[in-house]
């Protein structure tokens, strides 16, 4: 058997998983297409894994989403000779991190309201989420107070141990110590721990000499916060003379709703514990506590949102059927009830309310002399002195108008005229609009308004 150099093992044993991952090894790279976790392209004559999902135009210089598999430069020779030792086959290879759930770790969210943006917020002291008052799509957190240290605190328990994780953090400081707009000024600052008792900071973002200044922390994480089962994550916020009801000046994963990337994310390899089968795996549980409850919303009096969406389209339409069905539970009338009210009413009391409309309009001084004179073409003597105001039908008993044929009033009756059957309809009564020019009849068997033209 031939014995490979010891350095490019480790490039075997990674190509040799490049190739279990994804059986397409020689697709060729095209930018515009997304590509799967685990995919292996090819790109002048170089291979490339993709250790996340990978969506359309990210370049391959990318190491977030991208890694080239040739480490070794081919036209180099190996520093070290290989072993004049023949190989036994019992050799163990380098631990590899296989992309798994127990053993590849992936998390993160593009925008703090994300339903499970806080799975791993384990501590959240003096912070509050804040709205952007200029975009209502981006939101973020920051202190609730000023002059205080606001913690937000993340922690991953891993099945094993920690190999090597990255993280990307984003973090905004501010200064509006010359914006007549805005107040307050504030600063931020990322730590980690293995421990969550001894910390390590990674990134500062001081207050800055300008107004803004974003820190990204896209790295690998120190070698010192490896070999642990646990990893712990802390965002550190702190501002002052600001209005902390409106906005904040040291802000937290600032984002938009529509942001495509994460604005936080951690990637973690870490080897499985054989030795411990009764290990709790923290994450997992977590994950699995979700589903279920996601699964079995009825038990812990949830909804979903589309359920809640029917919910209330239901009750709204249930409610508009109770209303219109009973509308004398709600003290309210039918149109048709109401119509044959108001005409019951009027015909009651026909005289008082022709009486009195017609007193009203004779002594209103607004009212046209030609108005008055009209009334006696109309078939209606008007009255006007000091000591009395009246109407009375000008043509007592039966008249004849061409549009309506032959009707009837008299003294006692007036404004209400009875409209003669005919052919075409049955007779009615009217009420006649005193005033009104051209002559206007409200006629009770259409319900309707009809006017008398020449």
């Amino acid at each position: 058997m031939v014995s490979l150099p010891s350095p490019l093992r480790p490039v075997l044993a990674f190509l040799t998983l490049a190739l279990s991952l994804h059986a397409q090894v020689s697709t060729e790279w095209d930018q515009s297409k997304s590509y799967d976790r685990g995919v292996v392209v090819i790109h002048s004559e170089e291979l490339y894994l993709a250790h996340t999902q990978v969506p359309s135009g990210v370049e391959l210089t990318n190491d977030l989403y991208w890694q080239k598999l040739e480490d070794e430069d081919p036209d180099s020779p190996p520093n070290d000779l290989p072993s004049s030792a023949p190989s036994t086959g019992t050799e163990q290879p380098a631990e590899t991190p296989l992309p798994n759930g127990l053993i590849n770790f992936s998390w993160g969210f593009k925008t703090i309201e994300e339903h499970d943006a806080e799975t791993y917020l384990t501590e959240s002291n003096m912070v509050k989420k804040f709205i952007d008052p200029e975009d209502a799509l981006i939101s973020y957190w920051g202190p609730s107070e000023n002059g205080v240290v606001a913690n937000l605190t993340y922690r991953f328990d891993f099945n094993g141990t920690l190999k090597s994780a990255r993280a990307r953090i984003a973090t905004t400081s501010l200064n509006y110590s010359s914006n007549s707009n805005y107040s307050g000024s504030g600063f931020s600052s990322l730590w980690a721990s293995k421990d969550g008792s001894e910390w390590s900071r990674i990134s500062n973002n001081p207050t800055p000499s300008g107004e803004s200044a974003l820190v990204v922390f896209d790295e690998q994480l120190p070698d010192s916060l490896m070999d642990g089962s646990q990893l712990f994550l802390k965002i550190q916020l702190q501002s002052s003379d600001t209005p902390t009801d409106s906005y904040a000046t040291a802000r937290f994963s600032s984002a938009s709703l529509n942001e495509v990337e994460d604005v936080f994310h951690l990637d973690a390899n870490y080897s499985a514990t054989t030795d411990d089968p009764g290990r709790t795996n923290y994450n997992l549980g977590v994950n699995e506590g979700i589903a279920y409850v996601l699964a079995n919303l009825e038990t812990y009096n949830l909804y979903s949102e589309a359920q809640y969406g029917s919910s209330v389209l239901s009750a709204i339409e249930q409610g508009k059927l109770m209303v219109t069905q009973s509308p004398g539970e709600y003290e309210l009338i039918g149109l048709s009830d109401f119509n044959q009210t108001m005409k019951q009413r009027v015909q009651e009391n026909a005289f008082e309310l022709g009486f009195s409309y017609l007193n009203e309009l004779i002594t209103d001084p607004a009212t046209s002399s030609a108005t008055k004179d009209n009334g006696i073409r109309w078939g209606i003597t008007w009255t006007d002195d000091e000591n009395a105001s009246s109407a009375t039908p000008y043509t007592p008993g039966w008249l004849y108008l061409e549009q309506l044929g032959w009707v009837w009033t008299n003294a006692s009756a007036f404004p209400y005229f009875y409209q003669a059957p005919s052919t075409t309809q049955e007779g009615s009564w009217m009420f006649f609009e005193e005033g009104s020019a051209p002559p206007r009849f409200y006629h009770f068997q259409t319900q309707s308004w009809m006017t008398i033209v020449e």
